[in-house]
């Protein structure tokens, strides 16, 4: 599951711990859920989960409510005990984990502190951005400032893989063994291009809402209203020259959009006003980077615009927008004048009215910052063997099932074949955890600075643990996700799949669940990411992680007639009012989802071979629960204003075509309800789309 650029970074699922009370400890259909006068044949997901979506309330802190939320809930209370015992004993402990965890989260406490400082800890970096005088003097501030993770003029990559985190040293596309520098666009500060060029009048209104939010950011910054106003005109302007050089979300998803290699030399040629060697001296890989280094730089056109920004625009303009990428980095941070501003945008773009509670961020900052300190306490309580275990088992059986489906294939040629049975023959799963820990010994971190001191230093070690990658090979076993993260992902050029502790808990599995609902919750979940190796994205890897064409002419013309299928079918689905769902951009999550519910049956069929298949209390056949298990574990009410959002730049269609749409292509479905043709879950189209 690769997740949306999402506002807050910290995890797919912000942990808000919106109460003490433990959400469902076993994996079940529930049929207080349901909502039986909608026929399953004619709108399932309705069926499913009706009810429990007339009722559930998103609460003022909340964006959306759902299964995943669920489990976020149930793991942020385990972290956020972990964080009170650690802030309890970390002045006499001896554990190195526990001392930082409890000095961070102490630190991440004092409100009081935080409000007292304002944007005092900030001071230096304020002070390094006014003595910007030159176009080098501004490449030296790039530097410092993209260590902090300030995203200004140009970024580093999200993880292809995972979605999450800034990455900088990265495998190469066209050689997986070896990792290369990779920078990408950014500089804005709303979710993607799009908004700042729509022409329509909500999208208008926003952006004035937005212009807004920057003045009274700089405002707080230290500039006076007028300096502010000026200044935050410029900065749209700066950012909506930036965005119509962006690689649109849909294109973001194309390996060779975001791939785009050239070397150190060829760089400095395509964008001449940043003086590259003094940027690379400051981020610590100047030896890295020879004139003849391959990097990627994606998309080339927006550094060309970006050089030409610098070139065309006085001096003092820049020093603003480096102070409005700053407050915006930091104003979580900087006390309650600052973040109820920051917050102020959350609102504007998600709806949400208040922001979690103090420990509910605090403990999410801890995993997204700490994850792995955190993360390797976490699965010593929450994750135990026996769990591991099973899964690994339904993986397997999984697996076998996509391996014999593949070779079963009537669409494929031989030749085909062969290489995409090698890839399925390779591919590695981790489950839960990684093999080994990151330390964070060396990070200097202490109650006695504010805690955007500890978050800076943090981000700092984490960058320039990342940058130390250019000099090593590529670790094909290193995990992109905390074990505490409700999510999942496949990594194509490591031809592996990361199952993090969090998301094997109820509502998708437990150990006592039925088959049906495991299989039907956890199994989709596990055969979507073995889908994506074959997705319209990860098929143009091979077996070795290479970004390579090993598909014949007329293999490829068959595999596009059947995603454009898919891609049609998803165009004509409505996400909120007349907004359709985008059919591009989720095109690779949709062919998951339609893979991943079709192989995860089937490996249901085969662990249920021989096996008794009697109705359960509720009158559900264990076909109808495998499909129910799917539908529940998908459940998810959000607000309108992220609704939107998302159609924009979420790779995922809305939960309730994530249901609808792939049962409507699997025959098997219409069987295990009795559905007959022309009721609305029986898409005759849509089975002509199924690939895998």
């Amino acid at each position: 599951m690769r997740p949306p650029s999402v506002i807050c970074r910290a995890s797919f699922f912000l942990l808000v711990l919106v109460s003490r009370a433990a959400p469902a400890q076993r994996a079940e259909v529930n049929p207080a859920y349901m909502d039986t006068k909608y026929p399953a044949c004619t709108d399932f997901y309705s069926y499913a989960n009706g009810t429990w979506q007339q009722n559930v309330v998103i609460s003022p802190r909340q964006r959306s409510v759902g299964a995943s939320q669920e489990s976020s809930d149930r793991a942020g209370i385990v972290l956020n005990d972990i964080l009170k015992n650690a802030a309890a004993s970390y002045r006499s402990t001896r554990d190195v984990a526990t001392r930082k965890l409890g000095t961070f989260y102490t630190s991440c406490m004092d409100s009081a502190r935080a409000d007292r400082d304002g944007i005092a800890p900030i001071r230096p970096q304020l002070d390094l951005i006014d003595r910007v005088a030159t176009p080098k003097d501004l490449s030296r501030a790039l530097g410092k400032l993209h260590l902090l993770w300030v995203d200004a003029g140009f970024g580093t990559i999200t993880s292809f893989a995972s979605g999450q985190g800034r990455v900088w040293a990265y495998a190469d596309m066209k050689n997986a063994a070896r990792n290369i520098l990779w920078i990408s666009q950014g500089g804005m500060g709303l979710p993607e291009p799009g908004y700042y060029t729509r022409r329509d009048s909500a999208s208008a209104a926003l952006r004035i809402a937005y212009r807004d939010h920057i003045a009274r950011t700089l405002n707080i910054g230290g500039s006076s209203t007028a300096d502010a106003e000026r200044d935050a005109a410029d900065i749209i302007d700066i950012e909506t020259k930036l965005a119509e050089a962006s690689l649109k979300p849909v294109e973001q998803f194309e390996p060779a959009m975001i791939y785009q290699p050239t070397t150190v030399g060829a760089l400095a040629k395509l964008a001449p006003a940043i003086d590259w060697p003094v940027y690379f001296r400051e981020i610590g890989i100047a030896g890295e980077m020879k004139p003849g280094t391959t990097i990627s730089a994606s998309p080339g056109k927006f550094f060309r615009a970006l050089s030409d920004q610098i070139s065309e625009r006085p001096i003092p303009t820049w020093r603003a927008y480096l102070r409005w990428q700053l407050l915006r980095a930091t104003s979580a941070y900087l006390g309650a004048t600052a973040s109820s501003e920051d917050f102020k945008l959350v609102t504007l773009l998600t709806g949400t009215t208040q922001p979690p509670s103090r420990a509910g961020w605090c403990t999410s900052q801890a995993d997204a910052l700490m994850g792995m300190a955190i993360g390797e306490i976490y699965v010593k309580k929450a994750f135990p063997a026996a769990a591991k275990k099973r899964v690994e088992e339904l993986v397997a059986n999984v697996r076998a099932v996509l391996r014999q489906r593949v070779e079963q294939n009537d669409w494929m040629t031989p030749a085909t074949k062969t290489e995409a049975l090698r890839k399925v023959d390779v591919v590695r799963v981790e489950v839960g955890y990684p093999a080994s820990w990151v330390s964070y010994a060396t990070v200097p971190l202490s109650t006695s600075r504010a805690f955007v001191d500890n978050v800076l230093s943090i981000r700092t070690f984490l960058d320039r643990r990342h940058l130390s990658k250019l000099r090593i090979p590529v670790d094909r076993g290193e995990w992109e996700m905390s074990p505490a993260t409700v999510n999942a992902y496949e990594n194509p050029q490591f031809n592996a799949l990361f199952f993090p502790a969090a998301i094997l808990q109820a509502p998708r599995f437990s150990l006592d669940a039925d088959d049906a609902v495991n299989y039907g919750a956890l199994g989709r979940v596990i055969g979507h990411e073995l889908t994506h190796f074959f997705d319209d994205q990860g098929r143009q890897f091979d077996a070795r992680g290479n970004l390579r064409d090993w598909w014949t002419a007329e293999d490829a013309r068959r595999y596009q007639e059947r995603a454009d299928v898919v891609r049609r079918q998803y165009d004509a689905y409505v996400a909120i009012d007349t907004l359709h769902v985008n059919g591009r951009l989720t095109l690779n999550e949709n062919i998951a989802d339609i893979g991943g519910l079709t192989i995860a049956y089937n490996a249901f069929q085969r662990a249920m071979a021989g096996k008794p298949l009697a109705a359960d209390a509720n009158g559900s056949t264990p076909n109808q629960e495998f499909f129910l298990g799917m539908a529940q574990s998908i459940r998810f009410k959000t607000r309108p204003q992220e609704v939107r959002r998302r159609v924009f730049v979420d790779g995922h269609a809305p939960p309730y075509w994530r249901t609808n749409g792939p049962v409507s292509a699997l025959s098997e479905f219409a069987a295990a309800f009795s559905c007959h043709a022309g009721d609305p879950m029986v898409g005759r189209e849509a089975l002509k789309g199924r690939l895998w």
